[in-house]
């Protein structure tokens, strides 16, 4: 019951993050710069802070327990960080919010966990564990190969929406998803790092249950700061004399605005919370199963915004090829995973 329980969990924790960017429709009638700059205020910064604070009491006198390097090391992650969300969101309005995901996600994966495996121990590439890892990097790739090819079929089609558009935004659309899945990879990679360091430096006795919160608070509050910067003033140039007009309509909205925050930040927390009942198997099943319900539900989204009316036989197969071809490379993610676990290696 209680792996069931954590299951579904992990499935919730990616439709939520997989739903976040739908709210924007709600706010369509407000200057998306100036939302976006809000959305960050909540899901960077105060949800952040509140879930720390619950989770982790008097998480503040713990920080004179830690080194230097896990400040910088977690502010660097989080400034990339910050800066990939940026790309991210430029991408989301130009490729639509399923292909988004799917580069977001594939070079992430492929940056932050399966490139390093090979660099940190080469001699792994010729192990069943280290041809898995490879199989999946390549599915990854590929993933994203088609997804841009299904884009540039949808986009030479001259189909446009609310969404994506055509031509050199296209073009910079692609662009930013690739570094968008580059750059979020200093996310997980920063909490890698630092998560060693928090656990040697603060006692063993003195561990809160939740310590682990705690990188995500710095990780987070360091990428609200390029994030925040570039789309306020973004907001400021764009809108001129017609910014306390906008930013009233955007406090109206403040209900969407919080729940847009809540679906985004509330899957770190649900996953992070499931996964301590699976043990062992947290990376062989709790993690490959996350990354399926973000891409499903994300991809249900983009269809239900209508991004894909009027494209062509053609383009819907190949961005359902690369869909597949990415679950695909998530379920040799888990088995490599479970060969590590039971040393099959």
């Amino acid at each position: 019951m209680v792996l069931l329980a954590s299951l579904i969990l992990i499935l919730l924790a990616g439709m939520c993050n997989g739903s976040y960017p739908a709210l924007m429709k709600r706010m369509a009638h407000i200057n998306a710069d100036l939302v976006w700059a809000g959305f960050s205020v909540w899901a960077f910064l105060l949800l952040p802070l509140a879930a720390t604070s619950i989770l982790v009491p008097h998480w503040w006198s713990l920080l004179h327990h830690l080194p230097p390097s896990f400040f910088w090391v977690s502010a660097l992650g989080g400034f990339l960080f910050g800066l990939g969300m940026i790309c991210f969101t430029i991408a989301l309005r130009f490729i639509g919010i399923g292909i988004a995901f799917v580069f977001n996600i594939s070079l992430g994966t492929v940056f932050g966990s399966l490139l390093p495996v090979f660099f940190r121990a080469p001699q792994v590439l010729l192990t069943p564990f280290g041809l898995l890892e490879l199989l999946a990097l390549v599915c990854f790739v590929l993933s994203v190969m088609l997804s841009a090819m299904a884009s540039r079929t949808r986009a030479g089609e001259g189909q446009k929406d609310h969404s994506t558009q055509t031509g050199i935004h296209h073009t910079i659309g692609i662009l930013m998803g690739i570094l968008s899945g580059m750059l979020c990879a200093a996310q997980g990679a920063a909490f890698g790092w630092v998560t060693p360091i928090l656990t040697a430096g603060v006692k063993s006795s003195a561990l809160p249950s939740h310590i682990l919160n705690l990188p995500w608070l710095l990780i987070f509050a360091s990428a609200f700061i390029p994030y925040f910067l570039f789309y306020s003033l973004k907001a400021l140039i764009s809108l001129k004399l017609h910014i306390q007009r906008e930013s009233k309509a955007l406090l109206r909205s403040g209900l969407p605005l919080l729940f847009m925050g809540v679906l985004y930040y509330s899957a770190l927390v649900i996953y992070s919370e499931a996964i301590k009942h699976l043990g062992a198997m947290a990376n062989a099943l709790g993690w490959p199963l996350l990354m399926a319900s973000i891409i499903l539900t994300s991809n249900f989204w983009g269809w239900r915004r209508h991004e894909w009316d009027g494209a062509s036989k053609r383009a819907k197969h190949i961005m359902l090829f690369s869909i597949a071809t990415m679950l695909m490379a998530v379920i040799l993610l888990g088995l490599s995973a479970r060969l590590n676990l039971t040393g099959g290696v």
